[in-house]
């Protein structure tokens, strides 16, 4: 089997946790920052015995104290591992207790002879530079060279080949999920309900005291997201079911209409400048309500996460989220080889609809932000209203209907009679408009159309995707963290086939998500 299609166990003996950090975050390829002990040691920022995937989807790693317990442990983990994988075993030749690298390196020895597993083995240390241990196995340093030396021992020669353009048309929809900070560190967005609980003036997260201010809004714990309660709010229990079953949309639809009504009030009977001074200060209290919202993502909106920089370099005909975020902007600047046109306002999407006649131009790339941009207040749409042709609320939101009127026309008139793949990753596909959007143009399209979601939890997202569906398409779920999805792709590529069984075989042949390894090795 050829090296670079091996799947690899990728364990690190060491008494310190620094080294197998910096291991697992080279040969992982990972851009994560901010990993961090959880009780102030060095070495706790991964469960000792924790075997994890690593991000491209394939390979696996673990780190083991190196202690007296070594052997017990190291034991363990060989009776786990399967048949048909490489071991990579990387020993350090310092450690605690009554533990020996050289015990160790016979102990691989010994149980290699009985199984149908690959074994490779380093020596490595801070100090040894260019000592031996027996006869023939070199210490090596714990070093960007050595690490250099073993990532192309899983990963093969680092140059890039050209992709092989894929036959079928290949279109990435993302959610939020799609930028949720991974729990070991990294960058990214909190989930949405961090995020609410984040947000500050006027919101005020936490039990309301007997007397709120009307000008306060104390947000409080529900089974989904947080939602206002006490004062003026504290009997508007539509709020509080939205909340619970997480519609976000009609969420934001019910806040602004209650702050709406609560400001203006009988607006009919007030005179003209007062009805004037009535409707600023309902606009203002709306813009306020907006803004504590969009400072609590900005918070979180920089550097770059691996799953952007692995979508912007591929060959999609088209990208279609519904994040405000930049971390598509800044992995496109920074990463694509072709030029792409991002459509995130409404003037811009009625540009391209009068200079592209309704047609994707194959020079470029397109990348439809259809929520808008968190660089500006007035183009995030952030309630359901938000996205109609007519909203009932006070402040004016960038036409967004014609971000998706003109994703919609462009693909429509885009895709004709070839097969289509829409990769769906990190959605949740709450979002009715986006749903219409996806079935508009593909029933419009002759070819055969295969849904793929990508999502932690795909059974929800899948169900509600495959109730509007034309009969004639196709839809599969699988459990995937975003960049464990996106990992495999930047890799080898999208799929290359037009044959939609192939395509359905390689999205299961995937290596399954975090979420679905069980820990075996735990003590």
């Amino acid at each position: 089997m050829n090296e670079t299609s091996m799947r690899w166990y990728v364990v690190v003996l060491d008494d310190r946790g620094e080294f197998a950090l910096h291991v697992w975050r080279y040969l992982d390829r990972s851009l994560s920052i901010g990993t961090h002990p959880t009780d102030g040691s060095d070495a706790n920022w991964l469960t000792e015995e924790d075997v994890i995937p690593f991000r491209d989807g394939v390979h696996r790693f673990c780190w083991l104290h190196a202690d007296s317990r070594w052997e017990v442990k190291l034991r363990r983990f060989l009776d786990n591992l399967a048949d048909g994988w490489g071991l990579l075993a990387i020993v350090d030749v310092n450690g605690k207790g009554s533990y020996d690298p050289k015990l160790v390196l016979a102990l691989l020895d010994t149980w290699q002879q009985n199984v149908a597993i690959r074994v490779e083995k380093r020596l490595v240390s801070a100090y040894h530079i260019g000592a031996r241990i027996e006869q023939d196995i070199e210490v090596q340093p714990k070093s960007r060279s050595t690490l250099n030396e073993l990532g192309r021992l899983l990963y093969g020669d680092t140059r890039r080949t050209p992709y092989r353009q894929p036959a079928a048309k290949h279109i990435l929809v993302t959610g939020a999920g799609f930028e949720i900070r991974n729990p070991r560190g990294g960058f990214g967005m909190l989930p949405t309900p961090q995020l609410l609980r984040s947000m500050k003036n006027p919101f005020v997260y936490g039990e309301p005291p007997r007397a709120p201010s009307d000008d306060l809004i104390h947000l409080v714990d529900s089974r989904g997201l947080p939602y206002p309660s006490g004062g003026r709010w504290s009997t508007y229990a539509y709020i509080q079911n939205a909340a619970e079953q997480s519609q976000l949309d009609r969420y934001w639809d019910l806040i602004f209409i209650k702050e709406l009504t609560y400001r203006i009030g009988d607006f009919g009977v007030m005179a003209g400048l007062q009805r004037e001074t009535t409707a600023a200060r309902a606009l203002l209290g709306e813009r306020r309500m907006r803004e504590a919202f969009r400072r609590s993502i900005r918070n979180h909106d920089w550097g770059h996460m691996n799953q952007s920089l692995a979508a912007a370099n591929l060959p999609w005909h088209a990208w279609l989220t519904t994040n405000y975020t930049r971390f598509a902007d800044r992995a496109i600047a920074l990463m694509a080889a072709q030029e792409w046109r991002i459509i995130s306002t409404g003037a811009e999407a009625n540009l391209s609809i009068r200079e592209d006649d309704g047609r994707l131009d194959t020079s470029y790339r397109y990348l439809f932000k259809l929520h808008g941009d968190v660089g500006h207040l007035h183009t995030m749409a952030i309630a359901g209203y938000d996205k109609d042709l007519f909203s009932p609320l006070s402040m004016p939101v960038d036409n967004l209907y014609l971000v998706y009127a003109s994703a919609e026309r462009l693909l429509s008139r885009s895709l004709g009679d070839g097969p289509v793949v829409w990769h769906v990753v990190g959605h949740a596909m709450g979002d009715h408009r986006l749903i219409k959007l996806m079935t508009d143009a593909s029933s419009q399209a002759n070819g055969n159309h295969l849904f793929l979601i990508a999502n932690p939890d795909p059974v929800a997202p899948t169900i509600s995707l495959k109730a509007s569906l034309d009969s004639r398409h196709t839809c599969e779920g699988r459990r995937f963290m975003a960049d464990e999805y996106l990992a495999p792709l930047a890799h080898s590529g999208l799929p290359t086939s037009d044959h939609q069984d192939a395509v359905v075989k390689w999205f299961h042949g995937l290596s399954p998500g975090q979420r679905d390894l069980a820990n075996a090795f735990s003590p």
